[in-house]
């Protein structure tokens, strides 16, 4: 999984779809913090199929990219 986080260029993305999307400091780990539906994020690159790395407002973490429109979904 290393490495694969930074395969894509960083591109821009809107929570959609969710109330609430929990950003996590791995896949299926700790929350480290939320954020809402209309945020904007900087999206650094997928990860897999399923999750996405981001920065919000300089956290880093990762997200389920399902939920994240625009960008590189």
């Amino acid at each position: 999984m290393r490495g694969s986080y930074y395969k894509d260029k960083s591109k821009y993305a809107t929570v959609s779809g969710i109330n609430t999307l929990n950003v996590r400091e791995v896949p299926n780990g700790k929350i480290i913090t939320t954020i809402f539906e209309g945020a904007n994020v900087k999206v650094i690159g997928k990860i897999d199929d399923v999750w996405a790395k981001i920065d919000v407002l300089g956290i880093e973490g990762v997200v389920v990219s399902k939920y994240l429109k625009e960008g590189i979904f």
